[in-house]
């Protein structure tokens, strides 16, 4: 007994962000990285007043990139609520392989990495469609600014934490 490891009772690191401890960093930091990634895809597409402009969203980008997170942290989270049986081959795959890379280390199979990243590419588009659609509206851009602005938000501003192996921190 003494050996035995509850690795189900540590959260995985995609999921850590969701509990308060970790929004005292997080959220100051995904909203500077929301307001450089904006300001210099104004900045390149030549924008005037870029000030002004993000000073009317940027609160906006923020709140809807978490939100975006969230919805491309979904799959991960339900894919853990799936109750496959140990004594199938698929049961026995789905938890022993898929979960795992998902929770622990996405690179230990090419189905979890695959997984992960779709999740987020979910979450990047969309930060795409709510930025374009919603937080830069107010921000009086021409349709070609906001779509390459969200583009550059969607791109640089997507999860890519998803894919950091938790497993490093645990010694799996």
């Amino acid at each position: 007994m003494k050996d035995t490891k509850l690795y189900n009772l540590i959260f995985p690191l995609w999921l850590l962000w969701i509990f308060p401890a970790v929004w005292i960093i997080a959220l100051p930091a995904n909203f500077v990285i929301d307001l450089t990634v904006a300001a210099i895809a104004m900045k390149c597409l030549k924008v005037t007043d870029i000030k002004a402009r993000i000073k009317r969203c940027i609160w906006k980008i923020w709140l809807l990139g978490f939100g975006a997170d969230i919805i491309g942290s979904l799959p991960m989270l339900a894919a853990n609520f799936v109750n496959a049986d140990h004594s199938t081959a698929f049961g026995s795959w789905w938890n022993d392989v898929l979960l795992y890379g998902i929770n622990f280390n996405p690179f230990s199979n090419v189905y979890s990495v695959i997984f992960v990243i779709v999740c987020i590419m979910l979450s990047a588009a969309m930060i795409y469609v709510f930025n374009s659609r919603i937080a830069l509206k107010k921000a009086d851009l021409t349709d070609y600014e906001r779509k390459m602005t969200s583009a550059a938000l969607a791109v640089f501003t997507a999860p890519y934490v998803f894919l950091v192996p938790t497993a490093l921190m645990y010694g799996f």
